[in-house]
Formats: C-alpha cells, sequence, structure tokens
C-alpha cells in the first residue's frame, strides 16, 4: 500500500476545509464543553442553570446549531465565567480547530451527524 494510500485511510478521507462560521461554531462548543467539564457540570445541569433544553447543550457543544449571542450570555452566566477567561480559552479552542482541520482529523457537522 503507498503511503499517499495509508495516509488517507488514517486520517478517514480527503482533508475537510471550514467555513469561518463552521470553525467558530467548533470552537465556541469546544470551548463550552471544557468550561462545563472544569465545572463538573453534565449537560443536564448546564442547561438547567442557563435556561436552556440539555439537548441544546449538546448540540452547541458538537457544533450543530450557531447559539445567538442570548444563549452563549446564558450559558456563561450559568457557569460563572467572566468573559476575559472565555477569550482566552477560545483563542486555544479556535487554533486547534484549525490545526485539526488542516490534517484531516476533524469533520463537518451536518443534521445527520459528522461528513468525512
Amino acid at each position: 500500500m503507498s503511503s499517499r494510500r495509508a495516509a488517507r485511510r488514517r486520517s478517514g478521507g480527503p482533508p475537510v476545509f471550514l467555513t469561518p462560521s463552521q470553525a467558530f461554531a467548533l470552537a465556541l462548543g469546544r470551548t463550552i464543553r471544557a468550561l462545563r467539564a472544569r465545572r463538573r457540570l453534565s449537560q443536564e445541569a448546564l442547561g438547567y442553570r442557563a435556561n436552556l433544553h440539555r439537548n441544546y447543550v449538546g448540540c452547541v457543544e458538537r457544533a450543530e446549531t450557531n447559539p445567538n449571542l442570548g444563549s452563549v450570555t446564558r450559558l456563561l452566566v450559568a457557569l460563572g465565567i467572566p468573559m476575559h477567561e472565555v477569550w482566552n480559552l477560545f483563542v486555544i479552542c479556535h487554533s486547534e480547530v484549525r490545526r485539526d482541520a488542516r490534517a484531516g482529523r476533524i469533520g463537518i457537522p451536518t443534521q445527520r451527524g459528522l461528513a468525512r
């Protein structure tokens, strides 16, 4: 097997190119998930505190939806996180998303799951 074919098989297919809005949604989702895990909250508990449905919290974390500013604010208030801390973590997550997308290790979220 050629090295090119082996590389394609390891990465799961051709490289994925993300639009800026997809990269933003993925970075935001990773940020929310990291903050929630740091607080040791379940998606259900975070949803209850933010007055959002637990499924919606999961969709935000998986980047299946783009939340509006009001929803993001509710999540941050429920987590008790100051905005500067969120911004620092978001920058880190966004750089990871871009690196993973360039390496072909990331799928694009769709309505029916991850597209490769």
